[in-house]
């Protein structure tokens, strides 16, 4: 019963925190660069890497799912 809430916490951490911390990064990235007047941030930049970011969390959360159902006992 502990294993099973430890691994959902988990998995509740990967599917929404991966994507917050991934998306709060590349806003500061993106804040820097404009600032420096390195690159301009166009919307397509802003959904590429909210796609990216969203499709690995998609990723690891279903790698997650595999590897309860596969390994852990019924």
């Amino acid at each position: 019963m502990i294993l099973l809430v430890f691994v959902l916490v988990l998995t509740g951490i990967i599917i929404f925190g991966i994507p917050f911390f991934t998306g709060v990064l590349m806003s500061l990235l993106l804040w820097q660069a404009r600032r420096k007047k390195v690159v301009d941030a166009r919307p397509w930049i802003k959904a590429l890497m909210f796609a990216v970011s969203l499709l690995g969390a998609t990723v690891l959360s279903g790698l997650v799912v595999y590897v309860l159902f596969e390994y852990l006992p019924a």
